[in-house]
């Protein structure tokens, strides 16, 4: 099963931009926002390689298939595609 992984905290504009940007776009997959703070959720940020907030990554059967994390925030049209593509 395929499932969608948005990381993301607060005072992150970007973080934001893409919150409302995901307002507007159909996604098709499964969707968890998992929230990455100074203490929270460190072990995924770790386990899954976080570097840049937001990061977004698909798993399928609970494995990593699609990783982005430098992306235009605002670009609906390519975000949709990325994911659902």
């Amino acid at each position: 099963m395929r499932k969608l992984l948005k990381f993301w905290k607060e005072d992150c504009p970007p973080c934001e931009m893409l919150s409302e940007t995901f307002k507007d776009i159909k996604i098709d997959i499964p969707m968890e926002n998992i929230y990455i703070g100074r203490f929270e959720n460190q072990d995924l940020r770790k386990e899954y390689d976080i570097k840049y907030l937001p990061t977004l990554i698909i798993l399928e059967d609970d494995q990593v298939v699609k990783k982005i994390d430098k992306f235009d925030v605002r670009n609906k049209q390519e975000i949709e595609a990325w994911i659902n593509g």
